[in-house]
């Protein structure tokens, strides 16, 4: 699902690991069946991580800017952990049903100096039914 994360000047950002702001998504999860033990999901990056600890993933080959990658954290501001299984709490076992998984993404400086240009991502998910 595409995220449209808007323009931004070079002048937004003041220095590495400086940000842009974040843009909320949520990735749904529809009409998941009740009687599961448990719902996980997990994150890779395609394109490569450049700053575990930030959440940080490179740009797609296909991007022309330099110097920003792409953050992404949970909800809460947490920085996302890749390859790392996340559970669906709000998953019900009773009842199943649909739910979402909030998000936010935002450009991260990543070096000395940024240059404009397209600044696409690809994130994948995947979800694991117990």
């Amino acid at each position: 699902m595409p995220v449209s994360m808007g323009s931004y000047k070079a002048s937004t950002f003041t220095g590495p690991n400086s940000s842009s702001n974040p843009i909320d998504f949520s990735v749904a999860v529809n009409s998941c069946p009740a009687g599961l033990n448990g719902i996980q999901y997990s994150f890779d990056a395609p394109s490569g991580v450049i700053n575990a600890t930030a959440g940080v993933i490179a740009l797609s080959s296909n991007s022309t800017a330099t110097g920003i990658g792409l953050q992404l954290k949970d909800n809460s501001g947490n920085a996302l952990k890749y390859n790392t299984n996340y559970t669906l709490s709000s998953y019900n076992k009773s009842t199943g049903g649909s739910y979402t998984i909030p998000l936010k993404a935002s450009y991260y400086q990543t070096g000395k100096a940024v240059t404009a240009g397209s600044a696409n991502g690809t994130l994948t998910i995947t979800m694991t039914y117990q």
